[in-house]
């Protein structure tokens, strides 16, 4: 039996109508037919290569869907037929989706588009200077799940969060936290709330005496907590990277010089200009002022210089909030003149409203001006408990697309119910392992294989042989959030299949069968889970 993936079988099944039509018409195509999957009680696959040849052919694509489907040839091609105005619906043989069940394994989702690779997925990065907000929540668990992405399909993958403890909001937290102790400063304190005030009581008193030591045990003390609760959301970062270390190695004086090197540098009005509008850019951009102080510019420049020069890496893929957006252009741009081979992709997230009934929660006690992650949780752990907060988290915040805002419903996340998403699929779940435990109980032990699929089975091994395919996909568009709705779709079709299908009390052989179907299902789950960054539960319990 044929073990094709999803994609494979879809290409193969393109070559066979490529086929047909050079044997019907002696055609040869410039580009392969389209097969798309069927939408339910049309077939396992489709094709509207009929439109695409009516023209050419001169004739109705009714006609040509006729006179191909009875000559596509294909072994796992059970039937092919024409339907509607011009479609081609193909249905795969039984024992093709038997052997797509018999696939699954540990390695089902695995690719190796990236094998040998180096890749740096950089996400959070938050300023060291506050509590996480609700957006760091995001970015987080969309960083954490892209990563798990990017190493099923090879990769060798690394989470870092690089510390922006070089620049001048540490320099403003400086000042905000010697105004909480009365000192004069220059201008306005910029950051406010409980925090602050308890940082403040928290920093060696002789550190107020020197801004470089309090600078330095301020971004330690708030770092220790940000790593806290980082590690709350389930989140693992291989590297923590230091914006100031970079500074202090002289890495942003080598990019200076390489930009030199390359004739990218002019001056103008007493500054160091980047030439990047030469190389795409909207306008040039500053790197040295003035004053002799570099822009933020040339510190994200060091910075990807060293991850694709010393590093080591082939790619990176850099999780950024939106309104960082104006700043992707220069530094892309200006690093393909650096390291041309280096490939370097960004996802802009759009921020987060936090909902309770009705209406949008802003405020915060302890962050002065912005709900914390914390807080998120907390709250969450009131509604479904300890156990569950931070996965429910990761689900809502991984169920929409990341240039989409984000109306985080508190009241619909905190009800431990079917009604809530993330309870709905592991519940799905949950009632495979209660299969496997009855079966257990009874004596009832699993086949090794099947001979046979009912309806609510084939249903459910079509739907898994997607994905993979799905997988490859997301490591390409980095749109995350289609897994959230594959496993909606995927625990609707179990949730159906468990209340129609008997299974216990069936004879033992019949009953074995059906146990292996269950059992290849919880392989498959819990390969799912993995990706999502999501501890599977067994059995749902009030917490």
């Amino acid at each position: 039996m044929s073990l094709m993936k999803s994609a494979d079988i879809r290409h193969q099944l393109s070559q066979s109508i490529a086929e047909a039509i050079k044997a019907k018409f002696k055609l040869e195509l410039s580009a392969p037919p389209v097969v798309t999957y069927a939408q339910a009680g049309f077939g396992d696959f489709a094709s509207n290569a009929p439109f695409q040849l009516a023209k050419q052919l001169g004739k109705a694509p009714k006609t040509i869907a006729e006179e191909l489907a009875g000559i596509i040839k294909h072994p796992d091609l059970n039937q092919a037929e024409a339907a509607g105005a011009g479609y081609i619906n193909l249905t795969m043989s039984e024992s093709y989706w038997i052997s797509r069940l018999e696939a699954i394994d540990s390695d089902y989702l695995r690719g190796d588009e990236g094998k040998g690779r180096k890749l740096q997925v950089e996400f959070i990065s938050a300023n060291p200077t506050g509590p996480l907000t609700l957006a760091n929540a995001r970015g987080g668990f969309l960083g954490d799940v892209l990563a798990n992405v990017m190493a099923a399909r090879g990769y060798e993958v690394t989470r870092e969060y690089y510390v922006n403890d070089g620049g001048g909001q540490v320099d403003k937290l400086v000042d905000s936290l010697k105004a909480e102790v009365g000192l004069p400063i220059d201008g306005e304190r910029q950051y406010v709330g409980d925090y602050v005030t308890e940082l403040a009581t928290q920093v060696d008193p002789s550190a107020y005496k020197d801004d470089e030591k309090l600078s330095r045990d301020a971004v330690q003390a708030l770092l220790g907590e940000i790593k806290r609760v980082v590690g709350d959301l389930g989140i693992i970062f291989d590297e923590w990277a230091s914006e100031r270390e970079l500074i202090e190695s002289g890495a942003t004086e080598k990019v200076i010089v390489e930009l030199r090197a390359k004739g990218l540098v002019y001056s103008k009005d007493d500054a160091e200009w980047l030439a990047s509008s030469k190389f795409g850019d909207e306008r040039d951009r500053v790197l040295v002022k003035a004053d002799g102080g570099y822009t933020y510019l040339v510190n994200d420049l060091a910075y990807h210089l060293a991850i694709f020069g010393s590093r080591g890496y082939a790619r990176a893929i850099k999780l950024w909030g939106a309104d960082h957006a104006g700043q992707v252009a220069s530094l892309k741009l200006t690093m393909e003149q650096l390291v041309p081979d280096a490939r370097l992709d960004f996802v802009l997230m759009q921020f987060v409203r936090l909902i309770r009934g009705g209406k949008e929660l802003k405020m915060s006690k302890r962050a002065g001006t912005y709900v914390t992650v914390e807080e998120l949780l907390a709250a969450l752990e009131e509604g479904v408990g300890r156990r569950y907060a931070a996965s429910v988290a990761r689900w809502f915040f991984l169920m929409r697309s990341s240039d989409n805002r984000i109306d985080f419903d508190l009241d619909l996340a905190s009800e431990q119910s079917q009604q809530n998403p993330y309870f709905y699929v592991m519940y799905a779940y949950a009632r495979a392992h209660s299969i496997l435990a009855k079966a257990k109980q009874n004596e009832l032990v699993a086949a090794s294989t099947t001979d046979e699929l009912n309806a609510g089975e084939l249903t459910l091994v079509r739907l898994m042989s997607r994905l993979p395919e799905l997988v490859y996909d997301v490591s390409v568009d980095f749109e995350v959030h289609r897994l959230s709705f594959f496993g909606l779709e995927l625990a609707k079709a179990f949730q159906e299949y468990y209340e129609g299908t008997r299974i216990i009390d069936l004879e033992a052989k019949q009953a074995a069968k059906k146990l292996y179907f269950v059992q290849q299902y919880i392989i498959f789950m819990d390969l799912y889970w993995a990706l999502l960054g999501i501890e599977p539960v067994k059995r749902l319990t009030e917490d």
